[in-house]
């Protein structure tokens, strides 16, 4: 095999974990270095590497390169099998090479045992890899492995991937781990690519039947099934790809801790900002030092208890005229500063919310929220789970299908939990913490001049 100045400058900067320049790798086998006029090809053999190995290894005193160093060549042959399972997932050669790259960093410390593990398990026909279940349920991914013979910290490495396919869209924690090992599962957008493969193939055959006929078949023809078909294939071409991954064929979304349904939470309160506070004017809330103020007094301990709030001015009105004109301006509310009419159009009745309840109303509009982001992606399943950033997390996780009436009644139930809701954040962030699962909110209003002192939370 030959390799260029540049090819064996990448090769030893691989290996050495740090740059090694051009002209440089050159004198690491010993030979003379080529004055820039040269471009002749230097040939590698096992022996020149060992070699430049050598030259390397005296030259880190560190044992901790040491290691570094060791670890990489080892895991060398793994980028192949990667990038073979991924192609065999539909992942477009436009990204597998990336993500082949991604997943080589992430495993390349682990010890060897468990690499080996690994690799021969995603060699395998997606028939012998094992299932995700397709029926709403709930579970522990590493569970999961105990068929796989994958270790839990080689998982765990992988499932904090990130990243950007081929269009653009994010590619979040976990759904690159899930594609590998599970044999049910495979890139997003192979329904979109087999749909446009065949609006294509409608294309090609009735331009080919004009041709045949001698007449226009360009971009000025006017027969009627041509302009038809390419107007069909424009608008595939055009949709979105629906769902980070397949399931059985069948769009499926995964959200990682912590995970915003569509747009940021900020990002919608930035927009909305006027109208909230037009609303919060209108039920004569006012939001001082992190804390709402209601009639003089100071109503939960920070800006999280906005149900709270909701819930203390629903419960003080007297007559069911007036709490049924509170409960319709604020599902107006929620539609507007929450960007979500759909969901309220939708599932207000559906999700039933006790308007005296403040975990009620923090359940019930964090379920809309949800409901939302499903009708405007359409996918066909659902999946969160607990894993975020440097793969933190237990491994539960919640995973629902149907329409998406049907995965916002099937989430209800379950222990995954939303962000506390503010007047600032009516589209939460889903996961396991903690703070996402406390049902505890205070329903007593405190009188403002005793709550000096407390912590605040500043108002986005």
């Amino acid at each position: 095999m030959n390799y260029g100045k540049k090819s064996l400058e990448d090769l030893y900067s691989g290996i050495a974990g740090k740059p090694v320049t051009q002209r440089k790798h050159l004198s690491v086998f010993g030979e003379e270095a080529n004055t820039p006029e040269e471009t002749r090809e230097v040939e590698v053999t096992i022996e020149n590497i060992h070699k430049a190995l050598d030259n390397l290894a005296t030259d880190i005193e560190d044992s901790a390169e040491l290691k570094k160093l060791y670890n990489r060549i080892l895991n060398f042959p793994s980028y192949k099998h990667i990038k073979r399972s991924l192609t065999d997932k539909g992942y477009s050669d436009l990204i597998y090479k990336k993500f082949s790259n991604d997943v080589q960093r992430l495993i390349e410390d682990i010890p060897a045992a468990d690499r080996s593990a690994f690799l021969e398990y995603i060699q395998k026909p997606t028939q012998q890899q094992i299932r995700f279940n397709n029926t709403n349920h709930t579970g522990n991914v590493f569970n999961l492995l105990s068929e796989t013979g994958i270790s839990k910290d080689t998982m765990s490495r992988i499932f904090q991937h990130t990243g950007q396919d081929e269009g653009g869209r994010g590619v979040g924690m976990g759904e690159l781990a899930m594609a590998l090992i599970f044999g049910n599962l495979g890139a997003g957008g192979q329904n979109k690519k087999s749909a446009v493969s065949a609006a294509e193939k409608v294309v090609a055959s009735r331009k080919a039947e004009l041709k045949e006929a001698g007449q226009k078949y360009g971009a000025t023809s006017t027969d009627e099934a041509l302009v038809k078909a390419s107007e069909n294939l424009k608008s595939i071409r055009g949709q979105a790809v629906k769902g980070d991954l397949e399931l059985d064929g069948a769009e499926f979304e995964i959200k990682g801790e912590g995970a915003s349904l569509g747009a940021r939470p900020d990002a919608v309160h930035k927009r909305q900002s006027k109208n909230t506070m037009a609303y919060l004017n209108n039920i004569g809330v006012e939001v001082s030092g992190g804390r709402y103020t209601y009639d003089g007094q100071i109503i939960g301990r920070n800006l999280g208890d906005f149900p709270t709030v909701i819930a203390t001015i629903y419960s003080r009105l007297k007559s069911q005229h007036e709490r049924s004109l509170f409960e319709d301006n604020f599902k107006q509310f929620l539609a507007t500063s929450g960007e979500m009419s759909a969901a309220i159009n939708t599932g207000w009745d559906v999700i039933n919310i006790d308007m005296t309840e403040p975990y009620s109303i923090q359940r019930g509009v964090s379920l809309l929220s949800f409901l939302e982001y499903a009708m405007e992606e359409e996918f066909m399943y659902f999946m969160a789970h607990d894993i975020g950033k440097a793969g933190k997390g237990t491994g539960q996780y919640v995973s629902v299908g149907g329409s998406p009436v049907q995965m916002m009644q099937a989430l209800a139930p379950t222990n995954v939990g939303f962000e506390k809701i503010k007047a600032s954040c009516l589209r939460p962030r889903i996961g396991f913490q903690k703070s996402y699962l406390d049902k505890s909110s205070p329903v007593t209003a405190v009188p403002v001049e005793t709550a000096v002192g407390e912590e605040e939370e500043e108002y986005i």
